[in-house]
């Protein structure tokens, strides 16, 4: 007998998804071969100081719980230690194992559109494009740090997958575990900030519809929830890592940064005057509006929550709490600054969350607009970097490469700093870092693991 063709939607839609594959991969290969290429083997700036619990062989928990700036470290800092131990303190290697945890957390966002809305669609590579960007290069080419940026993004998509499982124990079990972590990791802290607020809508709801075990249920995770703040709140020093900062500060306007961080993410980043913000703009005001829509949604369609609702508030609710506090942490350092690509990966989620609300929305026309002008933006800002980045991607790698070189001839740190013209911490003498040197000349650690190698 003659095998029969597969129907064409099924081809169409293995075809489809097979795009979205084949664009994660392209995508995460290019961001390998950035790192690959410009990654250079020092430490730099916030490294010597954040890299100080390693040095003194602190507990796990005393690095979980390392604060730097504004947050603690988390996870990320824990991966770093463990980095750390297998390689000989190699940053590229703390480089590569940060673009791996990108290309996992593209995957995790994949697999989370696949749950929440059934097959992928072409435009699907939207996902990919957005969390594989290279216009977040500063993860790679200057301080790295994976708790600042790729862990926090990673365990915030896997917090969202938790939200899908039907079952309420398991639910909540991997939501408050993983609530806990991103609570200590970076500012994954703002999605902790949301979480004992869905909660309670969730405890409203149940209440409202005489659900006794459940309820009792909720009660129980909201108490864990709040212990976990508990718990961090221990030692915890408001620390803005600035010394400019203010509040409120006067010379300032917290819109223009926020809609030029977000401007920049579409790769408008040549000018920091009005007109770069309002592309910026128009989607923080979409962002807004879809969040009050899908909260809204939460609180009148009754129990249990829909997992698209929950899930989107929470990533466009990360976002703009991420990308509002960061305006008025670091506003004074002027707008530039809110372009720097260490941000990125905390506003991807609001451009997830805010895609998760187009492609869902039943008017065709409004979506096949809302797609277009969205993928338009994302190819834009995943293009070839532009000249300014990739002066300053050159600068960071050629000015890591001859101090380490520099160093290496004349182990004398002054020396180094003025003779490459590229100081790799602004306070050698505050961080240790002839101690350190030390340390690593010691145990042939970090630069001395290859003193012909980059």
């Amino acid at each position: 007998m003659a095998r029969q063709s597969p129907p064409t939607g099924v081809s169409s839609q293995r075809l489809e998804g097979l795009l979205v594959v084949l664009c994660l991969l392209l995508l995460g290969l290019r961001l390998w071969r950035l790192a690959d290429r410009y990654a250079v083997n020092i430490l730099y700036w916030d490294q010597w100081d954040f890299y100080t619990p390693l040095f003194q062989d602190r507990s796990l928990w005393e690095v979980f719980n390392w604060q730097h700036g504004p947050p603690r470290l988390g996870v990320g800092l824990l991966l770093t230690k463990f980095l750390a131990a297998v390689s000989g303190w190699d940053c590229r290697v703390e480089v590569f194992a940060s673009v791996i945890t990108l290309c996992l957390a593209s995957v995790a966002a994949v697999v989370l559109r696949y749950r929440l809305l059934g097959p992928l669609k072409w435009y699907d590579a939207a996902i990919p494009l957005a969390f594989l960007t290279p216009l977040q290069w500063e993860l790679f080419v200057a301080a790295p740090n994976p708790a600042h940026g790729p862990v926090p993004l990673l365990l915030g998509v896997l917090y969202c997958l938790g939200w899908t499982i039907s079952r309420q124990t398991v639910r909540y079990g991997i939501v408050l575990s993983l609530n806990f972590l991103l609570i200590f990791t970076g500012f994954g802290l703002f999605v902790g900030v949301l979480t004992p607020l869905l909660l309670t809508v969730d405890l409203v709801v149940l209440i409202r519809d005489r659900n006794r075990d459940a309820t009792v249920l909720c009660v129980a995770g909201l108490c864990l929830c709040m212990l976990s703040w508990a718990v961090f709140s221990v030692g915890y020093v408001f620390w803005p890592a600035v010394d400019c900062f203010r509040f409120p500060e006067p010379n300032g306007s917290y819109a223009k940064y926020v809609a030029l961080a977000y401007s920049g993410l579409f790769g408008l980043r040549e000018s920091v005057d009005w007109p770069y913000a309002v592309p910026g703009g128009i989607f923080v005001v979409s962002a807004m509006a879809i969040l009050a829509c899908r909260f809204g949604r939460l609180i009148h369609r009754g129990h249990p929550m829909q997992p698209l609702d929950v899930i989107i508030v929470v990533l466009v609710g990360f976002s703009l709490l991420f990308s509002v506090g960061s305006a008025i942490g670091r506003v004074c350092l002027g707008y530039e600054n809110a372009r720097a690509s260490r941000y990125i990966p905390y506003l991807v989620p609001g451009v997830f969350g805010a895609y998760l609300h187009v492609i869902a929305m039943p008017a065709r026309l409004v979506r096949t607009a809302a797609v277009t002008l969205l993928m338009a933006g994302l190819v834009w800002g995943a293009l070839p970097l532009g000249p300014a980045d990739m002066k300053l991607v050159a600068w960071y790698a050629i000015g890591k490469g001859e101090w380490k070189e520099t160093f290496l001839s004349t182990e004398d740190i002054e020396a180094a700093n003025r003779l490459s013209r590229f100081p790799v911490h602004p306070d050698p003498v505050g961080t240790r870092m002839a101690d350190k040197m030390k340390f690593f000349k010691t145990h042939r650690f970090n630069l001395y693991l290859d003193q012909t190698g980059r």
